[in-house]
């Protein structure tokens, strides 16, 4: 009998292999919370030139990821509202596409939109094998000279912008207002401007008559993009709209200036 078999097993290998072992488990256990953004980078994208010949050729279901009011509003031929009614988005893709197999691309209406994003990661999870992304979103199609269709269009109107500065002021004087925060759930509940009521824009149209009318309406989103179409559309719903200039970018950078330390009130 050799010495290493008197000897027992090597306590160094052993201690390796089981390394080995814990290294797998916890790569496993980790997969389900990769972050969305590496779901979406990794070879995910779909230019909107393959998207079109892939369009043509019926290979693929194509979902828009925006709100009910905005994709009603303008969306690429032959795509789904992955939004609507009160079915939520996932009983709502099961329908859309029942196969699991289907090519699935989505797209928003930004550069940098994260609802395509979330939408990808959630589609993964749902076990759907050929999830992709627009890549440019909206902008690209349109960019790329490719037709779009508009089943509801909500007519643009004009409405008033203030600055976070000027809100800031009519809230301290208790003016006869309502701060409507569009964005969705949890961005509001992370910040927002006090005493703002939260309607989500992918709830609003179901949600509208909630709101009193009677009063200002000053709409905030994240950024100032979705206030105007926003605005639009309660105004013909007869409400007041004012449009805060930036949304909440703009509101917190106000905000943090203002109370900077050292700063004299």
């Amino acid at each position: 009998m050799s010495r290493k078999r008197l000897l027992g097993p090597d306590p160094c290998r052993k201690r390796l292999r089981l390394r080995q072992v814990l290294a797998v488990a916890l790569l496993l256990a980790c997969w389900g919370f990769l972050p969305v953004t590496l779901l979406a980078e990794e070879g995910s994208s779909i230019t909107a030139v393959e998207l079109e010949r892939l369009i043509r050729q019926g290979d693929g279901t194509v979902i828009n990821c925006e709100s009910w009011l905005e994709c009603m509003d303008l969306r690429i031929p032959g795509s789904h509202c992955l939004a609507g009614g009160r079915e939520g988005e996932n009983q709502r893709l099961s329908r859309l596409a029942p196969e699991r197999n289907r090519r699935l691309v989505f797209y928003c209406d930004s550069e940098d939109c994260r609802k395509s994003v979330r939408c990808t990661a959630e589609a993964l999870k749902a076990g759907y094998r050929q999830v992709s992304i627009l890549k440019g979103g909206f902008p690209a199609w349109k960019e790329a000279g490719f037709a779009v269709e508009s089943i509801q269009r909500v007519p643009r109107l004009a409405s008033p912008s203030v600055r976070a500065k000027d809100l800031k002021g009519w809230l301290d004087q208790d003016r006869p207002l309502i701060v409507l925060d569009i964005r969705d759930l949890e961005s509001y509940r992370e910040n927002h401007i006090p005493g703002a009521i939260n309607i989500p824009l992918e709830e609003l149209h179901e949600r509208y008559q909630e709101i009193p009318l009677g009063q200002t309406l000053v709409i905030v989103d994240n950024r100032g993009y979705r206030s105007f179409f926003t605005a639009s559309y309660l105004k013909r719903k007869g409400f007041y709209t004012i449009r805060l200039f930036g949304g909440m970018q703009k509101w917190q950078a106000f905000i943090d200036k203002e109370w900077k330390p050292g700063k004299k009130k």
